[in-house]
Formats: structure tokens, C-alpha cells, sequence
């Protein structure tokens, strides 16, 4: 029995891959990603290891405990401003050390 034209299947190629992520999208995540980073950095104090590990624990812990009230994004919005406001209050970082001329 044949079958009918309106039933053949036609011929579908393979579904295409998709494209590797455009540069730029990829430099706005690594920008913001270095950026926290330095905030980390700075926040712990310059020249401290202790400082820059509690630094990027309370960095992150801000960060989701803002994202829990704010929405997620405003998640890196929030981490920057607690950043200016420790860095206004103590320029040295948390554990940094005053250094005397």
C-alpha cells in the first residue's frame, strides 16, 4: 500500500549548534568578576591573607543576604556599596595596618 504524499516525512537536517558565547558578553562577566575580586582585595586590607579570605566571606555573605531582600539583581549593586562604605570608614581595609610616615 503506498503511502500518501501528505504523509512522507521530509527531510530535516540536524539541529545547528549553537554559537560559542559572543566576546563581549564574555569581558562584561570577567569585569565584573575582577571587580569583586579588588573589592575583596581591598576590603581585607592590602598585604593581608586573613584579611582578604574573612573579607571575601563577608563580601559574600552581604551579597546573598542583599540579594535575599533586593532580588538577585541587585546582587553585585549591594557588594560595591558595603565595599564604598567600609572603604570611607577605615581606607586601610578591615585588617590592613596604618602605616606611619
Amino acid at each position: 500500500m503506498p503511502v500518501s504524499k501528505s504523509k512522507r516525512r521530509r527531510y530535516q537536517p540536524p539541529p545547528k549548534k549553537k554559537p560559542p558565547p559572543s566576546p563581549r558578553w564574555v569581558a562584561v562577566v570577567f569585569f565584573v568578576l575582577l571587580l569583586t575580586g579588588f573589592a575583596v582585595v581591598v576590603l581585607g586590607g592590602l598585604g593581608s591573607v586573613k584579611g582578604t579570605l574573612l573579607g571575601g566571606i563577608l563580601l559574600g555573605v552581604i551579597e546573598s543576604v542583599g540579594a535575599a531582600f533586593f532580588g538577585d539583581g541587585y546582587r553585585d549593586l549591594i557588594g560595591f556599596v558595603a565595599f564604598l562604605i567600609v572603604l570611607s570608614l577605615r581606607p586601610q581595609g578591615l585588617f590592613g595596618r596604618v602605616q606611619l610616615a
